[in-house]
């Protein structure tokens, strides 16, 4: 058997046992933790995870008895200087980083695992290349994935060796143990030298995900003195979101660090208080300022981490911190002094009242958790899991027999529209286009993908046609005429409202429905009958059968038309005819092509069809000639 699967039949079962102490820490931080250990829990490792763990331990080993290795894989700047140094005779030092080791603690699973390297000149990269060339000298490189390499480039001022690949099954990112960050002015690159365990941690962004999981003692390590408290794992302790270091410094340094410790905030709950210092830095016009400027942070960093929060367990958390944090106009960001008013584009547009936003996500929550008795099925939701796609954004809707289905996706777009809801009377023009500000903020301020952007478009157009078509078709006094379903078919129809691939007439209808109820304020009479009216017109709906029949097919295609009407024949009127046919077939559910055909070459249709081909004639032009207008008709 080889020396390597022997070592790891003998000491897997051993690494679940450790916990804080095979001899007391020398740290006075880890002192403390060290004789609170008897109460904390240990941390299991799964088959995998102890794989992995025995595998790194014993390349460190070897790299350590091979000095050589490690001198091979040395770097040279553009001018052809060495770059790091040659090794030393310190042992390798490996630690489990930050989201696992938290996650671990708390008895979650996890399969993204950070670690982290030294000493100095040990990066990440180069003992992940090392670690390769080792599996290759035991004979199971198939245990290690693709390597994916991302070197250091000291003209960019990027002095971190990093690297990523799946081993074991498990996602393993590698990155030296960091020291001392000089941020230069105006940017988000740090220089960043080789570090004690101290300083690693300092540097990450809050205490809880600061803890270490040595892999060579098979200790935690909490360098902090904060991290297992604040995790609630030391009893009689509040459990805090906080940062390492002051908390000015840290977002400073990095403004992201802002948007993520309210996304672990409202991923762990009301539980955790956010630290004093850290609300009052948030505060300060320096970080805010921060926030709003693109050298300091990355915008599609910060959508990254409001998708996750609208994602995670409590979107309507997150929605109240960004509140209470005011950080709406630095998530939602875009330029007030580009837009112009909706409703009047003339005069200044008015503040946003940011707190609608608020307000929009706790109806989206309380509607998503109604009871039947107060919401129609058909417009209470059951969340599904994304379709195995590489593109799930791509993916249709499930069929229509599952209307009240939806992916996790459409939840996040409602929760991402309740955010967007204070902008809805603003607009920009942009290469002389006007368009829709909430649009051009998940486009620019949070990078969003173009199914969220298209999706909160559609959202706010479906709402302005279906608001007034709730009240003309289902509210209190509306009295049914023989034009209503064909109406309704067709208002169902709009692209806007149903587009056959993210937005369905139901989704459509339940973000104009949590709009309307926004706008009636704190009138509880008026929101019960908002959704009294919405219920009927489902019922209406489902009456006329217009689930299915408003999304059929056309009974005369354009090929058909054309067959029966040569005159349309190349026209761009056949959009418009097209519409005539679905218009007909809704109001006479039962008729086939052949009434189809005999309606459209009636007198009256007939008029109808010349009067839109005539729309699309060729007029006349004008052609100036000697200062004087010519009238010219097109040629033949």
């Amino acid at each position: 058997m080889l020396p390597g699967l022997l070592l790891l039949r003998q000491t897997t079962a051993l690494l679940p046992r450790h916990f804080l102490a095979r001899s007391a820490p020398r740290s006075p931080f880890l002192r403390r933790s060290y004789a609170m250990a008897s109460s904390l829990p240990t941390i299991s490792l799964n088959p995998n995870e102890q794989k992995l763990a025995t595998l790194l331990v014993e390349c460190a080993d070897w790299v350590d008895q091979h000095p050589e290795e490690v001198d091979k894989l040395r770097l040279k700047d553009e001018e052809g200087n060495w770059i790091g140094g040659l090794r030393g005779s310190e042992k390798v030092e490996l630690r489990i980083a930050g989201g696992w080791v938290r996650d671990k603690l708390l008895g979650r699973e996890s399969d993204d695992i950070d670690v982290s390297t030294s000493p100095d000149p040990i990066t990440g990269l180069k003992f992940a290349m090392l670690f390769e060339r080792y599996l290759d000298t035991v004979g199971h490189r198939e245990f290690m994935g693709k390597l994916t390499k991302i070197e250091a480039k000291p003209e960019q001022s990027k002095h971190l060796e990093t690297a990523t690949a799946m081993v074991c099954d498990l996602s393993v990112d590698w990155v030296q143990q960091r020291g001392q960050e000089v941020y230069t002015e105006g940017s988000r690159i740090p220089t960043v030298a080789f570090g004690s365990p101290v300083e690693d941690a300092e540097r990450r962004d809050l205490t809880i995900n600061a803890l270490f999981y040595n892999l060579r003692t098979g200790q935690i390590e909490d360098q902090t003195g904060k991290g297992l408290a604040d995790l609630g794992l030391v009893p009689g302790q509040q459990k805090r979101i906080r940062t390492p270091l002051e908390p000015f410094r840290t977002f400073h340094d990095d403004p992201l660090r802002v948007v993520r410790a309210v996304r672990f905030a409202a991923r762990f709950g009301k539980e955790f208080v956010l630290n004093e210092d850290l609300v009052e830095a948030i505060e300060r016009e320096e970080i805010r300022a921060a926030l709003r400027d693109p050298k300091k942070i990355s915008r599609e960093r910060v959508g990254i981490e409001l998708e996750k929060m609208l994602l995670g367990r409590d979107p309507l958390y997150a929605m109240e911190l960004i509140d209470r944090l005011k950080l709406h106009p630095l998530v939602f960001l875009y330029d007030p002094s580009q837009v112009t008013s909706a409703s009047d584009p003339s005069s200044p547009p008015a503040p946003p009242n940011h707190s609608t936003s608020l307000l929009a996500a706790q109806v989206v929550s309380d509607l998503l958790h109604s009871s039947a008795s107060a919401l129609h099925p058909l417009l209470q939701f059951t969340v599904v899991p994304l379709p195995e796609s590489s593109d799930a954004h791509l993916e249709p809707y499930p069929s229509a027999t599952a209307l009240n289905e939806v992916y996790p996706t459409t939840i996040k777009r409602f929760y991402l529209s309740s955010g967007l809801l204070p902008l809805r009377d603003l607009e920009v023009v942009e290469k002389k286009k006007t368009v829709w500000v909430g649009e051009k903020v998940v486009r620019d301020g949070i990078k969003g993908p173009t199914a969220d952007w298209v999706w909160v478009r559609k959202a706010r157009e479906a709402h302005m046609l279906l608001s007034g078509g709730v009240q003309k078709f289902a509210g209190e006094g509306a009295v049914e005429r023989e034009s209503d379903r064909a109406e309704m078919g067709l208002l169902l129809r709009n692209p806007s409202v149903h587009d056959m691939l993210h937005s369905r007439w139901n989704v459509s209808l339940f973000w104009s429905l949590v709009v309307d109820i926004v706008d009636a304020g704190a009138d509880r009479a008026r929101a019960e009958a908002l959704i009294a009216a919405y219920n009927r017109f489902v019922d209406r709906v489902l009456g006329y059968r217009l689930e299915t029949l408003a999304f059929n097919a056309p009974l005369l295609d354009g090929k058909q038309i054309n067959e029966l009407l040569p005159s349309t024949k190349g026209s761009p009127a056949m959009a418009s005819i097209i519409a005539l046919v679905v218009e007909f077939q809704l109001a006479h559910p039962a008729a086939g092509p052949d009434d189809c055909r005999a309606w459209l070459t009636s007198e009256e249709n007939l008029k109808q069809v010349e009067a839109l081909l005539s729309k699309f004639v060729k007029k006349p032009y004008v052609k100036k000639k000697g200062g004087q207008q010519q009238q010219q008709q097109p040629k033949e």
